[in-house]
């Protein structure tokens, strides 16, 4: 980790100097099937997405994504949002 997140969160206009974070969302299909879809946004470009079933999670759905995009962030702590349909996981 470097020293830009050892320093004290703050807004400046620019930037919060908080961690990378990887969102991961519930998703349905139109048959009824759920499935987690993992992404971070990357600049003004498209995001960068991955999936995991049901059965596997939104953790597995993250580590896909690191995985993926050969990414070579470890997940740290993670919360829960939106009554459990939305996962943020820091990074580091």
């Amino acid at each position: 980790m470097n020293d830009y997140y050892k320093q004290p969160m703050v807004w400046n206009g620019h930037g919060c100097n908080v961690l990378t974070g990887v969102q991961v969302d519930l998703m349905d299909d139109d048959q009824g099937s759920l499935w987690f879809r993992a992404r971070v946004k990357n600049s003004n470009n498209r995001a960068w997405t991955a999936t995991a079933s049901y059965n596997e999670g939104p953790i597995v759905a993250a580590e896909n994504l690191l995985k993926k995009y050969k990414l070579d962030w470890k997940l740290n702590h993670g919360c829960a949002l939106n009554n459990g349909h939305t996962y943020v996981f820091c990074t580091t």
